[in-house]
């Protein structure tokens, strides 16, 4: 008996064609536009999404650098025994563009600012974060604060220097004591000094040991704060080393205005 030889397609030619229906092939498609699609899609809205934290954080710290200069140019005024300049050097942080900034957890800006120049804090608020830009925020209240004290008490609420009564201008200098008061720093401790003076000739002993204590133990910075000690003392060698160090502390035309009235000579009897 003979077998039977099978035979095989040799080519895919040979090959029936299958069959698929519509619904199959518009599936198919559509599984493969979205495979497609889909790595395309994440990569552009991650570029989009990083590309606007990007652009947000440098706007942050553009506008805090500018803060940052205008704060070091406050404590320079300062410096230079022109405490209205100070304020007026402030008046750009009051904008809200700045002031979104200094509150901003975006900006890296001031790290290095977190243990430089810190002198205090404006006064707590509830459910405030302490940011990294709360040291900046503490120097601001403490220019106004200083700055309130050497003109008397003659500073608007907004900062704007202006005659005031009597009493607006005590209530103004009690405010400015009160905050610096907050602050644990020998600056703010020599300024809380300086309000005690001009609140009151009664507290002029205090006063002088306070910035005393500060002297000996070397952290007595201001120059004007050692005008006050030199003022306060009748000690020729104080009075003296007070006149010296404000000179040296002082900058330019501040240097001026650290000469001590001279003490009047003894009567001869």
């Amino acid at each position: 008996m003979m077998a039977m030889k099978r035979s095989f397609p040799s080519t895919t030619r040979d090959v029936p064609p299958t069959k698929t229906s519509p619904l199959t092939r518009r599936i198919s498609t559509s599984l493969l536009a979205l495979a497609l699609a889909t790595p395309l899609g994440i990569g552009v809205g991650y570029e989009s999404s990083a590309g606007a934290c990007h652009n947000v954080v440098t706007r942050t710290d553009r506008l805090m650098r500018v803060v940052v200069r205008s704060v070091e140019r406050a404590e320079r005024s300062l410096a230079q025994g022109n405490p209205r300049q100070a304020l007026r050097r402030l008046r750009r942080v009051d904008r809200q563009e700045y002031r979104d900034a200094l509150y901003s957890t975006h900006s890296n800006t001031l790290q290095g600012y977190q243990s430089v120049g810190s002198v205090g804090g404006t006064r707590p608020r509830a459910a405030r974060p302490a940011y990294i830009n709360q040291a900046l925020i503490n120097r601001i209240a403490t220019i106004r604060s200083i700055a309130t004290i050497r003109l008397g008490g003659n500073v608007r609420p907004n900062f704007r220097p202006g005659r005031l009564s009597p009493e607006q201008a005590r209530q103004r200098i009690e405010e400015a004591v009160a905050t610096l008061r907050e602050f644990d720093t020998p600056v703010a401790q020599a300024y809380v000094a300086e309000g005690m003076v001009a609140l009151s000739e009664d507290s002029r002993d205090a006063a002088r040991t306070i910035l005393a204590e500060l002297a000996e133990a070397d952290v007595l910075v201001d120059a004007f704060s050692w005008k006050l000690l030199g003022e306060l003392s009748s000690e020729p060698a104080t009075r003296e080393r007070a006149e010296t160090e404000c000179e040296h502390r002082a900058i330019g035309a501040g240097r001026n205005q650290c000469a001590l009235p001279r003490q009047d000579a003894p009567a001869r009897s």
